[in-house]
């Protein structure tokens, strides 16, 4: 499952773009891609910015911050 992060003002073919995939999940890991490096910028230098983010999987299910955190919490990070 890939997990993308996208700015409101955003379009979704941007979700192509490196920059906007958190990572993948595959067999119990989670692979970060650039998106997770902006994210974590994010929480760590402006968190009021993100309420101008959506986080949605490759199939469109939406997840707020804390369900998406707490989804890869599980994981092994790669």
């Amino acid at each position: 499952m890939t997990y993308f992060i996208l700015h409101k003002k955003e379009s979704k073919e941007n979700l192509m773009f490196s920059s906007n995939i958190l990572g993948e999940e595959s067999l119990g890991s989670f692979y970060p891609e650039q998106g997770w490096t902006a994210l974590n910028n994010m929480i760590h230098k402006s968190p009021e910015s993100l309420e101008n983010y959506t986080i949605l999987n490759e199939q469109g299910k939406k997840y707020t911050l804390t369900e998406f955190l707490d989804t890869v919490e599980k994981l092994k990070i790669r």
